[in-house]
């Protein structure tokens, strides 16, 4: 994170370090939400039915409602919600469509305006049919079987994988629906959506070492067994924080923020940056890092997508280890100071 070269400490004791204590300071991450994070919860739902506006476009011209889009979105959990709302039964799948009272009154008041209530409650139902008919005549994924259609659905009656949040703008006013996804759909538009990553990235090299790094230096090769010296002090001159970096290789680096997953070590993609800055020549790289993992092509392409959570499978703690031009050259542990990470070496 740092390639410049930090200025070197006395010794352990002659400094004042305190401990880096990670346990209940990092966001925590559920397995589940790591299974999915590379898949479905990085999906574009929207390419999967390419034509679904084909089958809105006359309705919403016809009524003159001002209808747009602003964000479509698959989340892991989704809310709580009392209203009624209509099944898509595609085989072993099921999706409900939910609106909470705030859009339920845009929409209306924007195709049926000044309507009796039983209308409103027929044109309901009748829109929440016509979109999952759309969704299913659009769909572009496998077969799924026969398909079926049920009014009257308690939305909270049901247990769900997760859903697709779609926030609207109606006639100016924001609206927010919901599509309530069976478990079996959300592992399925998970698989289709990896799927489509691998096949979109099968040049990728099949093997590179994955480096979990807090902080690397530029050091004189003169200097580089004083920063290896059993008890030195080393200021790495990065601000504590959960921010560090994944590097892949000598071609991908990625920012990242520190995570817990069940006591390991999470890295939460935030940027990929590629290729990592350039390295001053005649200097040595010493690298600070968590550990490191051996990954494949197909393991590269779902991690280079901002928000994958990986579980590193290293524990949390405040273990390192120091790396020399790619080679491990030693150990230490993770320190704070003067409100900066250092590193004392064992």
């Amino acid at each position: 994170m740092n390639d410049t070269n930090s200025g070197l400490k006395e010794s352990s004791e002659d400094v004042e370090l305190t401990p880096w204590e990670p346990n209940g300071l990092l966001r925590r991450v559920d397995r589940r939400e790591v299974e999915l994070s590379r898949g479905f919860l990085r999906s574009k739902p929207e390419r999967w039915v390419p034509n679904l506006m084909l089958h809105w476009t006359p309705l919403i011209h016809s009524v003159g409602a001002d209808i747009r889009i602003i964000e479509v979105r698959p989340i892991l959990n989704p809310p709580q919600m009392a209203e009624q709302g209509v099944m898509l039964a595609l085989g072993k799948h099921f999706i409900v469509v939910g609106a909470d009272s705030s859009f339920q009154s845009s929409i209306l008041d924007a195709i049926v305006p000044d309507s009796t209530p039983k209308a409103r409650s027929v044109v309901l139902e009748y829109l929440g049919r016509r979109l999952l008919g759309s969704l299913a005549i659009s769909w572009g994924g496998q077969e799924t079987g026969r398909v079926r259609v049920f009014g009257g659905i308690q939305v909270d009656s049901h247990e769900y994988g997760g859903a697709v949040k779609i926030v609207a703008m109606i006639n100016g006013r924001p609206a927010t629906l919901f599509l309530f996804l069976s478990g079996t759909l959300v592992d399925e538009l998970d698989r289709l959506w990896r799927l489509e990553l691998l096949s979109l990235n099968r040049a990728a090299p099949s093997a590179q070492k994955a480096f979990f790094e807090i902080a690397q230096l530029a050091v004189p090769p003169a200097a580089l067994s004083e920063y290896l010296r059993s008890g030195q002090a080393v200021d790495l001159d990065v601000a504590m924080s959960d921010n560090f970096v994944l590097r892949i290789g000598d071609s991908t680096s990625i920012s990242a923020r520190m995570c817990e997953v069940e006591s390991n070590l999470g890295c939460e993609v935030v940027l990929i940056k590629s290729p990592p800055p350039a390295f001053p020549e005649g200097f040595d790289r010493f690298s600070v890092v968590f550990g490191t993992i051996d990954c494949d092509s197909t393991m590269i392409a779902e991690w280079c997508q901002p928000g994958v959570v990986i579980d590193t499978g290293l524990p949390l703690g405040d273990r390192i280890e120091l790396w020399v031009n790619g080679v491990k050259s030693g150990k230490g542990v993770l320190r704070s100071y003067k409100g900066r990470f250092a590193v004392e070496v064992d």
